[in-house]
């Protein structure tokens, strides 16, 4: 197979072309890139040819369609297709092999003259395999030029040789190449997005230049321990080169940031990163370099490889961290410091709160209060597990403050109930204590059982005062009534706390509903107000599921949370109308209460079927006589339960059930509430008490305001004073408090709670041994 001289091949290039069609292409190949150009120069006098490049055929930086390409020149007409086998070899020696066996192999209706280079070996190849293609395989020339290398850069600073920015220029340069620029230099750097790993089977030399990391970490080394390339994208890497050539990385911070600790800037950054901006991307790379104060933000940090995920790792990294171990408390604290800088992102919070529960029991110890997700996790997993007293104080406080005020002590005396009957007082501070505690937990404990049993039976409720009596006892006709439907007595200690928050002072007394406790037959206070009462519904609504609340769907007391918050909204309403002097005085108070463990109690009572169904969840049923049920009386027409069953064909309650005859549907309160007086002072004169063998205990509380009934409540118990002087002094023996420690006694006057809290205590002496000395 000889070579051709320039000449020769526009001979036989003339001679294919002026002749009829052979049904063939014509290919030419050759290695010498003069050659090449000449060939094509004295191909390009005839106009009548219309060459076709195959780097026409790139669109924006993208890969050449090279399939487009070879198609068109096989259209009618006389076409030169330049630059196939240069756009192949960019690709692979295998998709150089397929073009070649089709070029040798295809059929054309006219003309069609294909110029190849660096392709010799193969079509010599396929000419020794077959004489007959010699007529339409030409070789040009015997020299041989190298082909050129080429490096992939992303930055154009970096580029070596001769430089195109994108492929369809590389590719046009290929086509054009001559033995000068190829013995100038054998090395061509294309600028592009693209990784030199879409070269690797490349038949050129393809590899990958110096990316701005590298040069990053050899101008600035202190960024090679600490980051990795795959910390951001070749833009971003770039984009920071090109500030730090104009300022430090310190400079760069300070300027974005404007603060000394990037911990504080959180929220802000998170809330107006732009994706198409690079802030967040340097706040983290910040972190990652400089850390913060915050030694879990540095984690979370630390914890991902690059921006994106940096508001889910400050919700997720702490589940890295055992409860047990010693720096857990730290990252716990830490943690919600950042959530409350943040915007709440409801979508990573739930999918928190269903993460969070690989950690099994120990789950409930994750959450904050920092969310409502959080928050009724929390609320279904002390219903899940069973935790020490010292364990559920802790999580109520930490994730469910509102809670935590709702679970505290209510300690009722004889004034609040309104008999002089200390025993029935006590009965009714631990019922309604562990009604609470079962609530929350949602289990019931068969000895309270057994106690709901016997007062259905004892009915102590029948020796309180009335709603209306009550009201006259509290001389409370003139002042601002709020009524809230549904509202126990078992929201009192919260009641009080938030009061005693909001700088308020309550005065309690407890009265009973008419039975069956339903509104219809607990209307008398509308009469007493002349119907000025302002009414709160929501909390009733509640408890019967006119929300998503429903017992047959979402077991666990969740519906608690926004119980709390319905008061909660009705005490601060009273502030600022006491703060503003729109009101005097206002008195809380309610219609009836509600169960919450008759409905988890899930149990009927067959001895009577109720004909109205879905009335009144089946707490009561209307009759002509008394049906002698056991723990059921008979009031109004109405047989009413006083346990926690129902009566059979009755409408299950979805949340709470009221209607029956339980201590916490019987029983409501009536709260008076005034603003505390300005300047109001108490102290105890004798706040550290010394005492000897078996004295007494005793306190003497000052008060810079005459007082009328002084009381102190302490752990649980009540203790009254003896005025003395000049009624600013009372005196208080605490006969039952010896031990030494330190105590806090919550002060009281005329039955009401000022919200004040003392501390006071108790040491021994030591006795002092004369040695002689």
């Amino acid at each position: 197979m000889r070579s051709l001289d320039v000449i020769q091949c526009i001979n036989d290039v003339a001679s294919y072309c002026n002749n009829v069609s052979t049904g063939f292409p014509l290919i030419i190949d050759t290695e010498d890139y003069d050659l090449f150009h000449e060939l094509i120069f004295r191909l390009r006098i005839d106009v009548a040819k219309k060459f076709i490049y195959v780097s026409d055929f790139c669109k924006d930086d993208s890969i050449p369609d090279i399939e487009q390409a070879y198609s068109s020149a096989f259209a009618d007409g006389i076409h030169v297709l330049v630059g196939l086998s240069q756009a192949c070899m960019l690709q692979s020696q295998s998709v150089l092999q397929e073009y070649l066996d089709r070029a040798v192999n295809e059929t054309c209706r006219e003309h069609t003259i294909i110029l190849l280079m660096h392709c010799r070996e193969y079509l010599q190849k396929k000419c020794r395999q077959d004489i007959r293609l010699e007529r339409r395989i030409k070789f040009l020339g015997n020299s041989t030029q190298p082909l050129p290398q080429i490096i992939i850069e992303h930055n154009p600073r970096y580029a070596k040789g001769t430089t195109y920015n994108s492929i369809g220029d590389l590719l046009s340069s290929l086509e054009q190449m001559t033995n000068e620029t190829i013995k100038d230099s054998l090395m061509i750097s294309l600028v592009t997005r693209y990784s030199s790993a879409l070269f690797n089977k490349a038949v050129y030399s393809v590899s990958q230049g110096p990316e701005s990391f590298d040069v990053l970490c050899q101008e600035y080394p202190f960024f090679s321990g600490c980051l990795s390339k795959e910390n951001g994208t070749e833009e971003q890497w770039q984009w920071l080169l090109e500030r730090l050539e104009k300022e430090s990385f310190e400079k760069i911070i300070a300027d974005e940031f404007k603060v000394f600790d990037l911990e504080i800037c959180i929220g802000d950054v998170l809330e107006n990163n732009d994706p198409g901006s690079n802030l967040l991307w340097l706040y983290w790379l910040a972190i990652r370099i400089q850390g913060t104060s915050n030694s879990y933000l540095n984690k979370a940090v630390k914890d991902i490889k690059n921006q994106l995920e940096l508001e889910r790792s400050i919700y997720f990294s702490i589940l890295s961290v055992d409860v047990d171990e010693e720096d857990f408390g730290q990252c716990y604290q830490e943690r919600k410091k950042l959530l409350d800088k943040i915007k709440d992102n409801k979508k990573i919070s739930a999918q928190f709160c269903n993460e969070v529960g690989q950690k099994g029991r120990k789950a409930i110890f994750y959450l904050t209060d920092r969310t409502s997700d959080e928050q009724i996790c929390a609320m279904k997993w002390l219903s899940y597990y069973d935790y020490t007293t010292k364990e559920t104080n802790e999580i109520l406080q930490r994730v469910l403050p509102q809670v935590f005020l709702y679970m505290d002590t209510f300690t009722f005396n004889e004034s609040i109930i309104q008999v002089d009957d200390e025993v029935l007082a006590g009965e009714l501070t631990d019922y309604f204590t562990e009604y609470k505690k079962q609530k929350v937990s949602n289990k019931i404990q068969e000895d309270f059982l057994s106690k709901v049993d016997k007062i259905a039976e004892d009915r102590p409720y029948n020796r309180l005062l009335g709603r209306i009596a009550t009201f006259k006892n509290l001389q409370c006709r003139e002042d601002s009534p709020y009524f809230i439907d549904a509202m126990g007595v078992e929201y009192l200690s919260y009641i009080k706390n938030k009061c005693k928050e909001y700088g308020l002072i309550t005065e309690v007394r407890i009265a009973h509903s008419e039975l069956p406790s339903i509104t219809s037959l607990n209307k008398d206070y509308i009469d007493y107000f002349h119907d000025t009462c302002k009414n709160t519904k929501e909390l009733d609504e509640i408890k019967h599921g006119v929300n998503y609340y429903d017992y047959e769907k979402i077991k666990q007391p969740i519906h608690l949370l926004d119980e709390l918050a319905v008061i909660d909204n009705v005490l601060k309403d009273i502030r600022m109308k006491l703060s503003q002097g729109i009101i005097k005085r206002a008195i809380i108070f309610s219609d009836h209460g509600a169960s919450r463990l008759a409905v988890i109690n899930e149990s009927e009572n067959g001895m009577i079927e109720l004909e109205e169904k879905g009335k009144h969840s089946g707490r009561c049923c209307p009759i002509d006589d008394d049906p002698q049920i056991p723990y059921a009386t008979y009031e109004n027409g109405y047989a009413v339960l006083a346990n926690y069953e129902r009566f059979k064909g009755g409408h299950k309650a979805e949340v709470e059930v009221h209607g029956g005859a339980t201590l916490e549907e019987v029983l409501v309160p009536v709260i008076a509430v005034t603003t505390m007086p300005d300047r109001l002072t108490y102290a105890f004169e004798n706040d550290s008490i010394e005492r000897k063998g078996n004295e007494k205990t005793k306190l003497v509380l000052f008060c810079n305001r005459e007082m009328n009934k002084p009381q102190l409540r302490v752990k649980n118990k009540f203790y009254s004073g003896k005025l003395t002087v000049d009624n600013k002094h009372a005196e208080f023996i605490l006969d039952d408090i010896k031990r030494k420690n330190k105590y806090v006694a919550e002060v009281y006057d005329d039955n009401k709670a000022t919200g004040i809290e003392l501390q006071f205590e108790i040491i021994k002496k030591t006795h002092e041994v004369d040695l002689g000395f």
